[in-house]
């Protein structure tokens, strides 16, 4: 779930708030170091499995 979340803050440019475990600085920095990931649920899930093993679970 966490990875999902964070996908959609990425996608839709949320603001406020932690989304994914994320907070807005770090999401910034996320989007301005690549620049070129539009597929961002694609990106984080297969850029990082280990972490997708874990979505859902806190």
């Amino acid at each position: 779930m966490r990875l999902t979340c964070l996908a959609d803050a990425l996608t839709l440019g949320v603001t406020t708030g932690l989304w994914g475990g994320v907070t807005h600085s770090e999401r910034q920095a996320l989007r301005r170091h690549h620049p070129d990931v539009h597929d961002r649920h694609g990106a984080l899930t297969s850029r990082t499995p280990a972490l997708a093993g874990k979505e859902g679970r806190t």
